[in-house]
């Protein structure tokens, strides 16, 4: 399952772990490189998530393809497509190896 995002939404990480996503698309138009390049980073890794951080190329920040791991597994840096195929084994995997959102307690984020 994917869900699409915007930049501002990489600050609520919840809006992902909703529905357990496998992959969220991003859009983003940061002016320069990215001041938010570790926390971005993060947040494919916290949510165990491949995130695709597309962003336009004359804002001078780079097109993203990011692993659950936070490893940055694709980069472009000049206009054009960032092709690249996620690798759900190794999600599945990484997410048996690593269970921390099995330690969730969703009951805290419920709102009445």
């Amino acid at each position: 399952m994917m869900r699409l995002g915007l930049r501002y939404d990489l600050d609520f990480p919840e809006l992902f772990r909703l529905k357990r996503v496998q992959a969220f698309p991003v859009g983003a138009a940061w002016p320069g490189a990215y001041a938010g390049l570790l926390e971005v980073l993060a947040r494919a890794a916290e949510n165990q998530a491949y995130l695709f951080l597309a962003s336009r190329a004359d804002t001078g920040s780079p097109t993203l393809f990011i692993a659950p791991d936070g490893c940055v597994l694709g980069r472009r840096e000049e206009e054009g497509l960032l092709l690249a195929e996620p690798d759900w084994g190794f999600l599945e995997a990484y997410r048996e190896k690593c269970p921390i959102l099995r330690h969730r307690r969703e009951e805290a984020y419920r709102v009445r």
